[in-house]
């Protein structure tokens, strides 16, 4: 849904992401292989949308966060992955999107929940720092 209010509204000054959990967009022919997959939802992670709607999100400052739950036996990796790819083609048309890993950035424990974690005041503050640095605080 989130990925979405972007398009209804001018008002989004900003997007934080925790573990997307599908929706997110890509230019028509471009949803990588491992987003063409059905969730248990009945939906796929990578949605096709036409190339000047997947610009709108190039004009808007973009952070999406991974805990450290990607064991090699779970999906997480490769959404993780090409989240990572979907960053740098919005950056490469001049986005300014940016994919952390928790534990990267020096927090770990976090699940899929990290807001309910135990460490959430932590989480809280790197998204904090990244809204200053935006100028969105």
């Amino acid at each position: 849904m989130g990925w979405q209010t972007l398009l209804k509204t001018r008002n989004i000054k900003g997007i934080v992401s925790y573990e997307p959990g599908g929706g997110i967009p890509f230019p028509e022919g471009q949803v990588p292989e491992e987003g063409r997959i059905l969730t248990l939802s009945r939906k796929t992670e990578g949605v096709e949308v036409p190339m000047e709607v997947f610009m709108e999100y190039t004009k808007i400052p973009i952070v999406v966060y991974f805990g450290d739950n990607l064991p090699e036996t779970d999906e997480r990796p490769e959404i993780y992955e090409w989240t990572r790819r979907w960053a740098e083609m919005l950056n490469g048309l001049g986005g300014d999107v940016t994919v952390v890993h928790l534990p990267e950035a020096g927090l770990r424990g976090n699940t899929h929940f990290s807001m309910s974690d135990l460490n959430n005041a932590e989480v809280a503050g790197l998204m904090y720092e990244w809204l200053c640095k935006k100028g969105l605080d």
